[in-house]
């Protein structure tokens, strides 16, 4: 422990007025991490193998299930673009958009 470290110093070092600072970029980081891990899902998404099988009438056998996963991946680029923390994201939710388009 450091002898040095006292209430009396730390309000010396004005670091109560930083709290609010530090606890907002605290929420910053974890909310930019969540935005995070739901662009990482949705390329593990899309990194599976999705074949697709056209039938004898010349129709994509199982479409409804192709276009909910579209649907679905757009929808959660939607949300992360609606976000107040996704500007670091910006390029890379375009670039989703447009390919799922």
């Amino acid at each position: 422990m450091h002898s040095d470290l006292t209430v009396g110093s730390l309000i010396d070092k004005d670091l109560g007025s930083k709290v609010r600072k530090i606890v907002d970029m605290d929420m910053k980081a974890k909310k930019e991490d969540g935005l995070q891990k739901t662009m990482d899902s949705l390329q593990k998404t899309w990194d599976k193998d999705h074949k697709i099988k056209i039938n004898a009438d010349n129709e994509i056998e199982k479409a409804d299930d192709l276009f909910e996963e579209i649907d679905d991946s757009l929808a959660r680029v939607a949300d992360v673009q609606s976000s107040k923390y996704a500007p670091f994201f910006v390029t890379e939710t375009e670039k989703w958009s447009s390919d799922l388009m």
